[in-house]
């Protein structure tokens, strides 16, 4: 099959959509289809480090549809910026059909009128068929946004209508797998397939590694998706006991407030020579910090969005083999258990937290036997080849 893949997150190097497009992408490349993946608007900041307009990363070809991965300084230009790769994506379709065929178009768009359009335009321009991916409850219903948080009917008839134009749904957890039959009745199949992992890429054998011991957190750095408030607080109580560890945060986010609000918490509890903010790291750079660390950490709190989605993070501190802390939310509970291959804590508890990471340090030979266990469910549950697998039946079958 020739496959599309549009979508809006930076490529090759960016968030945990990224590196789940790749081993999407990889997965279904090494099952003999060719894809191409299409970021239909700039991704990069303005004058950050180099990236490519087009290429092609481990056998997967990519472009912006803008033509450049940069954001221009100036808000007007970024508008047009906005335009210019919606417009010229339709272009880019166009042609890679004309030429290609394409066989399936596979958006990856959380922005309901993105969806409606390309659903549209592959259908009835193109005459493709056309698959809608989710990982998280729409971006409208969980933020709560204008205009339908004003217009509650608005959600509802646009979410209705714009699903059920596409031809196929794949979502990555039951809970948008319900919610999905919901809105569209049952009208059009949809696939489970789970959050991935490439296990290989973090089975590391020349590690540098080094005297520092640290425990490592790795993702966005948002109040609200991953509980960061939750993580530090629970390691001051266990610093009392380990002084020789520290924290280290890897990541970023675009609300400058939250980091700000996180550093204000490290300064008030005196932890500022112990927790470490080290950026965004680029993809190649992942597999090194955190199979250096002694454990790794997840304090994802209770919401809507840990209910509908699976952090992909979660996947990738798995293939390390390395003990994980992390909050029994959402449906992780559904493929980890408690002790067994990994320490499972009250979502919202920083007392739960830091007595399971506590335990995790005082009995380092039962934690070792706990993260073998949770790289077997990496192998076995999220291998990319699985999802994959899983992803080609169910595209194939739609044609």
């Amino acid at each position: 099959m020739n496959i599309v893949i549009l979508s809006v997150y930076p490529f090759p190097n960016g968030f945990a959509a990224t590196n789940r497009l790749i081993s999407y992408s990889k997965g279904l490349i090494e099952l003999g289809n060719n894809v191409t993946n299409i970021i239909v608007r700039p991704t990069e900041k303005y004058g950050s480090a180099n990236s490519s307009n087009k290429g092609n990363y481990q056998g997967i070809n990519y472009l912006y549809s803008n033509t450049t991965p940069y954001w221009s300084k100036y808000f007007p230009l970024k508008l047009l910026q906005l335009i210019k790769g919606f417009i010229n994506s339709l272009v880019v379709l166009s042609n890679l059909n004309r030429n290609k065929k394409i066989d399936i178009i596979i958006v990856n768009i959380d922005i309901f009128i993105y969806d409606l359009v390309y659903s549209l335009f592959s259908k009835f321009i193109l005459k493709r068929r056309v698959v809608f991916i989710s990982d998280e409850y729409p971006y409208a219903l969980r933020k709560n946004r204008f205009p339908y948080k004003y217009i509650p009917m608005l959600f509802k008839v646009v979410e209705k209508f714009a699903y059920r134009t596409f031809d196929g749904i794949i979502v990555m957890t039951k809970s948008l797998q319900e919610y999905f039959k919901r809105i569209t009745e049952n009208n059009i199949p949809i696939e489970l397939v789970l959050m991935t992992v490439e296990v290989e890429r973090f089975e590391i054998t020349n590690i540098k590694r080094n005297n520092e011991k640290y425990l490592a957190y790795i993702g966005d750095l948002t109040l609200e998706k991953d509980g960061l408030d939750i993580m530090i607080k629970s390691f001051g109580i266990v610093n009392k006991y380990y002084p020789e560890y520290r924290l280290k945060i890897a990541g970023s986010t675009k609300n400058v407030e939250d980091v700000q609000v996180l550093k204000k918490l490290v300064k008030e509890l005196d932890l500022e020579e112990y927790v470490d903010f080290i950026g965004k790291l680029n993809r190649d750079s992942v597999p090194e910090f955190l199979n250096n660390a002694e454990i790794l950490l997840l304090s994802r709190p209770y919401s809507d969005r840990a209910q509908g989605g699976f952090p992909t993070k979660l996947g990738e501190y798995l293939a390390t083999g390395l003990p994980i802390v992390v909050t029994a939310v959402g449906e992780i509970p559904d493929y980890l258990s408690d002790g067994v291959n990994a320490y499972l804590a009250v979502p919202g508890s920083i007392e739960s937290f830091s007595n399971k990471l506590l335990f995790a340090l005082n009995n380092p030979e039962h934690s070792k036997q706990i993260g073998l266990a949770g790289k077997e469910v990496a192998k076995q549950v999220f291998n990319y080849k699985v999802q994959s697998k899983i992803m080609a039946d169910f595209l194939t079958n739609l044609l």
